[in-house]
C-alpha cells in the first residue's frame, strides 16, 4: 500500500515530487565524496571481511559529509492544520508529510 501511495504522490502532489527531486542531488554528493575517497590502485575483487567493513566506513563517511554540505529547508504552509484536523484526508495529508520526513533526512 505505500508503494501506491507513494507512486500516486510522485504523480500528483508537487511536494512531493519537488522533494524527491532535490534529494538527487544530496546522493550524487555522496557518490561523488565516495569516489574522491575511493583509491583506484586499491580498488581489487576482494571481498573480505575487512574489505567490506572499510567499505562500510567509507560509506557512513561519505554519508556524513554529505549531511555537512547538503540540508535543505522544506515546508507546507498547511501541515499544523492537517497535524491537528479530524478528517481523516488531512490526517493522511500529514502522515505523507512525515514520510517524506522520514525517507529523505535532510
Amino acid at each position: 500500500m505505500d508503494e501506491i501511495c507513494n507512486w500516486a504522490s510522485y504523480r500528483g502532489q508537487t511536494l512531493t515530487r519537488t522533494v524527491r527531486g532535490m534529494m538527487y542531488y544530496r546522493k550524487a554528493l555522496e557518490i561523488q565524496c565516495l569516489q574522491d575517497m575511493t583509491d583506484p590502485a586499491k580498488v581489487d575483487r576482494d571481498r573480505s571481511i575487512g574489505s567490506y567493513q572499510e567499505l562500510q566506513s567509507d560509506i557512513e563517511m561519505a554519508q556524513a559529509i554529505a549531511d555537512i554540505k547538503f540540508t535543505y529547508v522544506v515546508s507546507c504552509q498547511v501541515y499544523g492544520m492537517q497535524k491537528t484536523s479530524k478528517d481523516l484526508n488531512e490526517k493522511r495529508r500529514y502522515q505523507n508529510i512525515i514520510g517524506l520526513m522520514i525517507m529523505y533526512r535532510s
